[in-house]
């Protein structure tokens, strides 16, 4: 049986799981409330296209969703990556970006060109 991955079922089970995390709980709200604000289907959106979204030039400078909620969710698609294909290049593909975006946000940077970086590498495979 196919693994479902959308990202609305992931959160779900994420959420269930980890209900004792009041995080979780809000970053839960914050992801059906952005979606619903901005006509997307949350139920069945997939983690690459919520990425996609979110990391687009419009969204982005509208900043209707924090740089750490997007900082989530791209571990969240980190993490589907991880359960799909255990191996070196996924592990040196999520140290470097986590990496790239510390240092954005240590000193202070624009995320535009990690994100162009972000969906050319990722998002367009």
């Amino acid at each position: 049986m196919p693994i479902d991955f959308n990202l609305y079922s992931f959160l779900s089970v994420f959420s269930i799981v980890l209900l004792s995390f009041i995080t979780i709980s809000v970053f839960y709200i914050s992801f059906i409330e952005f979606c619903s604000s901005n006509n997307l289907d949350f139920k069945n959106i997939k983690i690459e296209e919520f990425l996609s979204i979110i990391t687009s030039q419009p969204f982005n400078k509208s900043k209707k969703i924090s740089n750490n909620e997007i900082k989530n969710f791209i571990e969240l698609y980190f993490y589907k990556k991880l359960y799909l294909n255990k191996n070196k290049k996924v592990y040196d593909l999520i140290s470097y970006f986590n990496k790239k975006f510390s240092d954005l946000e240590s000193f202070n940077l624009d995320l535009e060109s990690y994100f162009i970086e972000f969906r050319h590498k990722l998002l367009n495979e």
